[in-house]
């Protein structure tokens, strides 16, 4: 936990901005074991589980019934990778960026 990057978390909310986190890929209850930034107790941070392609909780994946906000695929994700190749990725880092998408859109309609 890093108390400079809970204060940015703090000052993009009273900006009027989401903080989108990886929730981690442990496979751990992260009610029981906390992962950091996704469970900082923050009203604009939503904490984003992996899901696989048939829509089950990925084996990785860190869960939480009060700090886990939401799931979105993140197994077996093809991404761009550097060096301008393409390579199937898993990971919560993997279903982040669909979490991010829609809230824009959602954002975009609704501010």
């Amino acid at each position: 936990s890093s108390s400079a990057l809970r204060v940015a978390i703090e000052r993009a909310e009273a900006a009027g901005l989401l903080f989108i986190a990886a929730a981690g890929n442990s496979g751990t209850d992260n009610d029981e074991e906390p992962h950091f930034p996704s469970n900082y107790d923050v009203p604009n941070l939503v904490s984003v589980a992996s899901t696989t392609s048939e829509g089950e909780l990925s084996s990785f994946s860190c869960f939480g019934e009060t700090t886990v906000h939401v799931a979105a695929p993140g197994s077996q994700i093809y991404s761009s990778v550097p060096g301008g190749g393409y390579k199937f990725l898993s990971g919560t880092s993997m279903a982040t960026p669909h979490v991010s998408g829609i809230a824009a859109l959602v954002w975009m309609y609704r501010p």
